[in-house]
This record gives C-alpha cells, sequence and structure tokens, in this order.
C-alpha cells in the first residue's frame, strides 16, 4: 500500500527557521520490502526481494506520474534498518528511470537523498555510480 498526501505545506528551512512565504508539496509514503525481517523470519521468501522492490518501485513512479509530479525527491530506499543491498536499490532506480526505463523523462528533476553513515560511502557510492553521469 501507498499513501498519497498532496498539497503539504512546508513552512520552515533545513535549519529550522520559518519561512516567508511557505509552499506545498506531495508526500508518497511507500516502505521498501524489509530484506532483514524477510531473511530472519522467511527466509524461503528471500529470492522474491527483488522482484517486490521493483513492483514497488514502479507503482511509487506510476502514482507520481499519475498525479503529474514534475520533480522527485527519493531515498536510498531500505538500505539502512531494512538491510536491502543499495547496489539493487540504486539499480532498480536506475532500470526504471534512465534512458530505456519505463520512466525515462517523465520528471523534470529526481534528487536521491541518501543518508549514509559507512565509512566508505557504500550506499552513496551506488547512487553516484549511476546516476551521477546520467541525470
Amino acid at each position: 500500500r501507498m499513501i498519497y498526501s498532496p498539497g503539504c505545506p512546508i513552512i520552515r528551512r533545513d535549519d529550522g527557521t520559518l519561512l516567508e512565504k511557505p509552499f506545498l508539496v506531495d508526500f508518497f509514503t511507500s516502505p521498501a520490502p524489509n530484506a532483514g525481517a524477510i531473511w530472519r523470519n522467511q527466509p524461503q521468501e528471500g529470492e522474491k526481494i527483488v522482484e517486490v522492490l521493483y513492483n514497488r518501485g514502479a507503482k511509487l513512479l506510476s502514482l507520481a506520474t499519475y498525479h503529474g509530479c514534475d520533480a522527485l525527491v527519493l531515498g536510498a530506499w531500505g538500505c539502512g534498518v531494512f538491510r536491502n543491498e543499495s547496489s539493487i536499490v540504486a539499480q532498480m532506480f536506475a532500470d526504471l528511470l534512465l534512458p530505456q526505463g519505463q520512466f525515462a523523462g517523465r520528471f523534470k528533476k529526481v534528487l536521491f537523498s541518501v543518508l549514509d553513515s559507512t565509512k566508505e560511502e557504500r550506499i552513496f557510492r551506488e547512487f553516484q555510480s549511476r546516476f551521477i553521469k546520467d541525470i
């Protein structure tokens, strides 16, 4: 399931100070598969994680397209606590968004907000290697 929350007001800057003029954005809420829980509790279902990830990614981008969104801010969908492989998540978004992908050219701008606390910036580098040259 996914939740679409249209017209949510943004009232503060990143530093917490109030904006002079708030602006509206739409939010989509959709969890990535919890790979860690699946491998721990239902290892026989582990082989389905990638398929589910791709299906949810396509569904999320379809919903954004349907609602006329022209810019997206996406995260590293489940690469933290949910223990999804960053290489697979980054490749999924690349397969869907880059040329030849189902959603190629559908959005004016796509940004990835990637929180990466690894010393070697492994998660960030997976996204960087796929998108920095193309987007």
